[in-house]
C-alpha cells in the first residue's frame, strides 16, 4: 500500500487515468484518434499506454482545433482493432478515472470496442471522473457565477426576474473581466 499524504490516494488496485482524443464528440458515431493511459500501481509506480489510432473517417475542422491532430497525422496509425488487445491488457484488473470519464472517455471507448467486435467490461471497477468533483466542489451555477463575477452572494436564486436580473449583471461582470469579449450580441453569439 502506497503512503498516503494528501496529494495521493490509497490504492488496492491500480487505478488508469484515461483520456482519448475523437473525430468528433457523438458518441457511436465519432472514433478515437488517440488514446492516452496513465495506469498508477498500488506502490505509488506508473506505467504508461499510448497511442495514435486511424480512425477510418475524417476528423472535423472542430476536432483538430481543438486536440491538433490531422487526418495526415493519423493516416498511417494503426487502426484501433489493432491496438484493441493491447489497450484492453493495460486495462485489465483497473479501476477507471479520467476528467468527463462518465459521460464521454467511457461511453466512447465502450463504443470503439463495441464496433471492433469486442466488449469493454466496466462493471467491477471503480470510477472516478475528476470532472464531477470539480463540479461539486467548484459549482457551475448562477449563483457561482455571480460570486465570480459581480462579487457579492446571490441570495434570490430560482426566482425568475431575480435570475434573469443577475444573468445580465454576470454578463456585464464578464464584459468587465475579459476584454478579449466582443461587444456586440453578434459578436458574443458568435464566440
Amino acid at each position: 500500500m502506497n503512503v498516503i499524504t494528501p496529494e495521493t490516494i490509497a490504492l488496492v488496485k491500480p487505478l488508469a487515468f484515461v483520456d482519448l482524443e475523437t473525430t468528433g464528440s457523438i458518441i457511436g458515431l465519432d472514433r478515437i484518434v488517440e488514446v492516452g493511459v496513465v495506469k498508477v500501481l498500488p506502490d505509488g509506480s506508473e506505467e504508461t499506454f499510448q497511442a495514435r489510432v486511424n480512425p477510418e473517417m475524417g476528423i472535423t475542422t472542430e476536432a483538430t482545433r481543438k486536440h491538433g491532430i490531422s487526418d495526415n497525422d493519423v493516416l498511417k496509425s494503426p487502426k484501433f482493432a489493432e491496438i484493441v488487445q493491447d489497450l484492453e491488457s493495460f486495462l485489465e484488473g483497473c479501476d477507471l478515472a479520467g476528467f468527463n470519464l462518465l459521460s464521454f472517455d467511457l461511453p466512447m471507448l465502450s463504443a470503439e470496442f463495441r464496433r471492433v467486435g469486442c466488449h469493454f467490461e466496466v462493471k467491477g471497477r471503480e470510477t472516478i471522473d475528476a470532472y464531477s468533483i470539480y463540479v461539486q466542489k467548484e459549482p457551475r451555477d448562477l449563483g457561482a457565477a455571480y460570486r465570480l463575477y459581480c462579487d457579492q452572494d446571490f441570495y434570490s436564486a430560482h426566482s425568475a426576474s431575480a435570475d434573469a436580473r443577475a444573468c445580465w449583471d454576470v454578463l456585464r461582470g464578464q464584459l468587465k473581466m475579459y476584454s478579449d469579449l466582443p461587444r456586440t450580441v453578434r459578436g458574443i453569439y458568435q464566440f
